[in-house]
């Protein structure tokens, strides 16, 4: 199965997404690292897979996963209720609004290609169930600044017959 393959189609659609308070968020398949942050980070990374394998025909080799995928999102904003001051703790927000949107949107079906094997496969349902675990943000020794982190979950369906 192509885990990558599904890793960077998700990357590849939430790079450059924005939302209504913050600069464009970049996004990587990679795990998410500590750092200070200018604009908003979302790793994808792994998640859980299980696969199965159709019965018959059985000489084809017709499987399916389904993926967990995670999207770790993060951010840092002022620690300030005063609109003028962007981006605001409510930012944080808003840009997981936009990244659960963006991934219940997709239109599928998606053929991807592994870029390493070339191997290809089938996307056939992404965004039916997206779980989010938001906790407090940690403010900075300062406190003038707030540092975000969230955790999306999103489901996925990836075929495969070879």
């Amino acid at each position: 199965m192509t885990l990558l393959a599904v890793e960077t189609y998700v990357q590849n659609q939430l790079d450059g997404l924005t939302s209504a308070l913050f600069d464009p968020a970049q996004a990587w398949v990679l795990p998410p690292p500590v750092l200070y942050l200018t604009t908003p980070q979302l790793f994808v990374w792994g998640g859980i897979g299980d696969e199965e394998r159709h019965t018959i025909p059985r000489f084809q080799g017709e499987k399916r996963v389904l993926w967990q995928l995670t999207v770790k999102v993060q951010a840092a904003t002022t620690n300030s209720i005063d609109p003028a001051e962007v981006p605001g703790p409510l930012a944080f927000v808003v840009l997981l609004d936009a990244v659960r949107s963006k991934l219940r949107t997709i239109v599928i079906p998606i053929d991807v290609t592994d870029p390493v094997t070339g191997e290809t496969s089938t996307i056939q349902t992404i965004g039916e169930k997206i779980g989010l675990l938001h906790p407090e943000p940690i403010a900075a020794s300062s406190q003038a600044y707030l540092w975000h982190n969230a955790t999306v979950k999103v489901a996925l369906t990836e075929e495969f017959q070879g």
